[in-house]
């Protein structure tokens, strides 16, 4: 549903809000794609599925009215002691062995793209920790993708923070 035009604009990064608009709905499409192949693929998918709902009624994440339930998924799971997620990291592995875009695409999920939803969702729940933790993660994807102006700002921003009081 893109004209070219915005994909051009998405692409070079042009506007903000469009790039990060488009950026999260990719990973939380990516992600819905994953959850349902491997709730459909386990043994016990009424019990998986069960999981992923109480999580989703019952932790609670002060964000905007936009945010999606999702991110309360993702935000459960990387807090969670190991249940679900490392059935689901399982999942993702050997559905990563399998194919070389499916091992793209688990690797944009979890590993180059979670930092920016980890960022984003840092920013709208009052999360520092998890904030902090992104900016540091995403030092490295500037540095990787030759971003020559984060490459000097966020380093700066990281040692302004370790110099502040606590």
């Amino acid at each position: 549903g893109y004209s070219e035009g915005i994909l051009n604009s998405i692409g070079a990064c042009g506007k903000f809000k469009r790039t990060n608009d488009f950026i999260l709905k990719a990973w939380e499409s990516v992600v819905r794609i994953f959850l349902s192949d491997f709730i459909a693929s386990s043994e016990n998918a009424k019990m998986v599925a069960d999981q992923i709902k109480e999580v989703l009624s019952t932790h609670s994440v002060e964000t905007e009215p936009d945010v999606s339930s999702l991110f309360k998924l993702m935000v459960h799971i990387c807090e969670d002691e190991g249940k679900l997620t490392s059935k689901f990291q399982l999942h993702l592995t050997n559905l990563s062995a399998q194919d070389d875009t499916c091992k793209l695409w688990v690797k944009f999920t979890l590993e180059d793209c979670l930092p920016y939803i980890g960022l984003y969702i840092a920013m709208r729940s009052g999360n520092w920790n998890l904030r902090l933790y992104s900016i540091k993660e995403m030092a490295a994807l500037f540095s990787a993708y030759d971003r020559i102006t984060y490459q000097r700002l966020i380093p700066r921003h990281i040692a302004e923070l370790l110099r502040a009081p606590p």
